[in-house]
């Protein structure tokens, strides 16, 4: 044994060091706690019972009402916001190539253990312990080690709302008497901290961007509804506007987070009453009383309730493999169906397994991308899509629906808007000749003068992932990175499953494109090319797969999609159609190439069951596509979302791996991408 260690194998004085640490650790939190007190029995010298329990008197019915509904608003604002951190740590654990957090939680049950975890939490101190166990006790799928990591993001993501919010507060309402004037130029010069550092880190920012504003919304929704039910219960001899007293409320808040001790006493009452130095005290600690009452007090006894009834709907949704899937998008109408072989997507499918949807995640949407796999009634479908969401605590929305998928929405009450538009044709019957494809002639002809030769690698195959990676890698870069969603990255393991058309010049690669494969239809996915790829060699590359489609008696052969442009002439007022015009234009290189095949055209919809719904899944999406999170390791388990016996279920993929460099192909794993809605191609 080392003469250094004691028997149980630590250093001599480790624990002694290890207690030290957190007792310096905790000393500034112990201080705030003892300096309110202080000040609080200072103050509390000076206050008559009797004249306290007068003013506690007089508080009204309309005052106590009010102040219940309110906190009735702030408690679902605490469910939703802990639903929504419970479902973003299992969506980044996904994406981060774990099991996706284990078993799938119903957003209904994560909202019952938050409210009641907060509830609990606030009455009894030691939050991260306390809200850990009430979360474990509620949802026993998590396991109590998930349910700490939960409630310790919860709580984080909560403080820097909150001063978020206080900045905010502090730059654009008046200062209540009590508070010292330099505090708005703090809240001014936090808020631009705070965009210097957003634009410093925009590359990894931008992308949880909405989620950190639907974060903050919901701390806004708590926060503001519990002021007022402060407010509403405040005397009348306390004259304040609810502006000014907001900032109030927030410090004070602060300061009984710090404080450590169960429901911040001391420290919320010592701010109050020194930011309000106008306010006589018992008044004032007469509305905290009934304040304490209604927000602290009603909650915690509804909190004891629900963990005495215990775990209510939260039951884990056992996991589906991936062979019902697998079977449905093999036997998909569409090739497009290839899309649910991506990292973050998954197939919904029915009870009886003969009819599903391609599913993903765009920020607060669950959109279901494309028309339905397999055989069932639009409505039987429509719904299932729409539980699942609500399961989810998610929006849902149809993206890139066809016009029978639209038709069906639109009778079951839904708002749809034309998204984009499909371009294909028929390889059996093309002809590269006639006056609509002199362009493209010209670009093969350039090509053939290059010396451009085409290869194809059929899935399984071996593919040179090194080169091919290096053009992925410099395309992105000078295309501002990838994009995600419906757009498939780069992967190994995805091209694997993949056509792929190799563009060789010189005895280089060059450029290559790829296609998902269906029953009858192939649909292009990526195109990528280099910097010094010869002119026309990307058409040589759609000419070769048109004529492999023929060979292997393909009836159709898609382009994929290119944003809906509204005819000039089109019904209703202008100014949205003039706009649609101007966002479609980006893109409008893109259309040229593509229509220099001659191809047809088919209108694809965006769809939700409200204009607001259709409004905020279009913004998701827009999101999603255009600043993706990184692709990562693939999982050892399946991951994603899960099923309801007898209902439905959601079966997922593993997520790809990034551009990197030659990871082993594996035919089980895919990615996707969608080159329909990339930026836009150079005009051909």
């Amino acid at each position: 044994m080392d003469a250094g260690k004691d028997p149980s194998g630590q250093a001599p004085g480790a624990p002694v060091r290890r207690l030290a640490g957190a007792a310096i650790r905790q000393a500034p939190v112990a201080a705030i706690a003892l300096a309110a007190i202080w000040l609080l029995s200072e103050r509390m010298a000076e206050v008559d019972p009797g004249a306290l329990a007068a003013a506690l008197r007089q508080t009204g019915w309309a005052g106590w009402l009010g102040a219940m509904a309110l906190t009735a608003v702030s408690f679902r604002a605490v469910g939703r916001y802990d639903a929504l951190v419970l479902a973003e740590l299992a969506q980044g654990k996904a994406d981060g190539g774990g099991d996706g957090g284990g078993p799938a939680i119903p957003a209904r049950a994560a909202r019952r253990a938050g409210a009641a975890a907060i509830a609990a939490s606030q009455v009894l101190g030691l939050g991260v312990v306390s809200g850990a166990l009430v979360r474990w006790r509620l949802l026993p799928g998590l396991g109590l080690a998930a349910a700490t990591r939960q409630t310790v993001a919860v709580a984080l993501s909560f403080l820097s709302a909150w001063a978020v919010l206080l900045c905010l507060t502090l730059a654009i309402f008046p200062l209540a008497p009590g508070l010292p004037s330099p505090l708005a130029g703090l809240g001014t010069a936090g808020l631009v901290a705070l965009a210097a550092a957003l634009w410093a880190g925009r590359v990894r920012a931008l992308p949880a961007l909405p989620f950190a504003l639907r974060l903050v919304a919901l701390a806004a929704a708590d926060t503001v509804a519990a002021a007022l039910a402060l407010w509403v219960l405040l005397p009348g001899a306390v004259d304040i506007g609810f502006a000014g007293f907001l900032a109030v409320y927030l410090l004070a808040l602060g300061a009984a987070l710090l404080s450590g001790l169960p429901g911040g006493v001391g420290a919320f009452e010592a701010v109050m009453i020194a930011a309000l130095p106008g306010a006589a005290p018992e008044p004032l600690l007469a509305a905290i009383l009934a304040f304490r009452a209604v927000y602290y007090a009603l909650p915690a006894i509804w909190a004891g309730y629900a963990l005495w009834r215990g775990p209510r709907g939260a039951g884990a949704l056992p996991a589906t493999g991936w062979r019902r899937a697998r079977r449905l998008v093999a036997r998909a109408r569409r090739a497009e169906a290839g899309l649910a072989r991506q990292a973050g997507h998954g197939v919904i499918a029915l009870g009886n397994g003969r009819a599903g949807w391609v599913v993903a995640r765009a920020g607060g949407s669950l959109a279901a991308i494309g028309d339905p796999l397999g055989a069932a009634d639009p409505a039987a479908l429509l719904r299932l899509i729409a539980r699942r969401a609500r399961a989810a605590g998610l929006r849902p929305c149809l993206y890139k629906a066809g016009a029978r998928t639209a038709a069906a929405a639109r009778r079951a009450g839904w708002k749809v808007f034309p998204v984009a538009e499909e371009l294909w044709l028929c390889p059996l019957s093309w002809t590269d000749a006639g006056h609509r494809q002199a362009r493209l002639r010209r670009k093969l002809r350039r090509a053939d003068a290059a010396g451009v030769t085409i290869g194809e690698r059929a899935p399984g195959d071996t593919l040179p992932l090194a080169v091919m990676g290096q053009i992925a890698r410099g395309w992105a870069a000078r295309n501002g990175g990838e994009r995600g969603l419906s757009m498939g990255r780069f992967s190994g393991e995805y091209l694997s499953c993949q056509q792929v058309f190799l563009a060789r010049a010189g005895g280089r690669l060059v450029a290559f494109a790829t296609f998902h494969r269906g029953r009858g239809e192939w649909t292009l996915d990526l195109m990528r090319q280099a910097p010094d790829c010869p002119d026309g060699t990307m058409q040589a590359l759609i000419g070769a797969a048109i004529a492999s489609a023929r060979r292997s008696n393909i009836p159709r052969l898609s382009l994929a999609a290119v944003p809906y442009l509204p005819p000039d002439a089109c019904p209703g007022p202008r100014a949205p159609a003039a706009l649609w015009r101007r966002l479609a234009r980006p893109a409008s290189g893109l259309r040229q190439f593509k229509a220099a095949f001659g191809p047809k055209a088919e209108t694809l919809y965006v769809a939700a069951p409200s204009w607001i719904a259709l409004l905020a899944g279009a913004a998701d999406l827009g999101w999603a596509i255009r600043f993706p999170p990184p692709l990562c390791r693939p999982a050892a388990r399946m991951n994603g979302i899960h099923h309801q016996p007898d209902q439905d279920e959601i079966e997922s993929r593993p997520p790809s791996w990034h551009i990197g460099p030659q990871p082993a192909p594996i035919r089980a794993a895919v990615a996707e991408r969608h080159s329909d809605e990339r930026s836009s191609f150079p005009p051909a």
